[in-house]
């Protein structure tokens, strides 16, 4: 007869099994209903390998809103249960913009910011020419959060979005540890090469490089003259590139 012991240890080894079988078939459909019967020290084991990857976090205005959004979901292990979002919150800050009721968890050691297309929220600009400009409040939006104040080390923009930026000495001056600025434009699929095309991420950026002073548009320039006359020690670079989308 076999003992209890022994038996415990037969049944942790079967699921351990299927654990692997799981993981080595790779199937998103398959379910794992035996993962609460593990040894809380195996599932902590799991939540650590399982750890969310870098992300893109795309911002974008809403007019529902009245305020930035964000257009990436939140990583699945922070939604999964409590006890996976418990093991992984800790590296996440929360971020509010205005009076949206959307928290927004960002991992700055590893996520990117993407003011995008969608920040391109224009007014008239009163002026003679048909220039228009940022609203006023996007930026705002920008400046008044402190979680991106204190964390924001690389800011990636989209190239119309940055174009038309008029406060950007705040901006800057209130994002304190901005060291990058990245301006990215749209990669048509026409421009992929057979290499990009194949890649399944939704988003991500290509081709980025330091601006090269003959390779500049508007918006890369006029970011280019700012970091370049600033005379505190806090310097910004600024680079360039392009930014692709997955078609599904």
């Amino acid at each position: 007869m076999f003992s209890s012991s022994t038996t415990i240890k037969s049944s942790s080894h079967n699921i351990l099994l299927q654990i692997l079988q799981i993981f080595i078939m790779r199937k998103p459909s398959i379910t794992f209903p035996q993962f609460p019967q593990l040894p809380p020290e195996l599932r902590l084991c799991i939540y650590k390998l399982a750890t969310p990857p870098p992300r893109i976090i795309e911002l974008a205005w809403s007019s529902k809103a009245r305020t930035l959004v964000s257009l990436t979901p939140p990583p699945p292990l922070l939604q999964t249960c409590h006890e996976s979002r418990h093991y992984h919150i800790s590296r996440y800050k929360s971020m509010v913009f205005g009076y949206s009721s959307q928290i927004i968890l960002v991992n700055f050691d590893q996520d990117t910011i993407f003011f995008g297309p969608g920040c391109r929220h224009l007014v008239p600009s009163g002026r003679s020419n048909p220039w228009v400009k940022q609203n006023p409040r996007v930026i705002w939006d920008i400046v008044s959060s402190l979680v991106l104040g204190e964390n924001l080390s690389l800011a990636v923009f989209d190239q119309c979005f940055a174009a038309g930026i008029e406060q950007l000495e705040t901006l800057c001056n209130t994002l304190k540890r901005l060291e990058t600025v990245k301006i990215v434009g749209p990669l048509g699929r026409g421009e992929m090469t057979a290499e990009e095309k194949r890649v399944k991420e939704p988003l991500r950026f290509v081709r980025s490089r330091v601006v090269e002073w003959a390779e500049r548009d508007e918006s890369t320039a006029w970011f280019l003259a700012y970091a370049s006359s600033r005379k505190e020690d806090r310097k910004i670079s600024v680079e360039s590139g392009r930014v692709a989308r997955n078609v599904l």
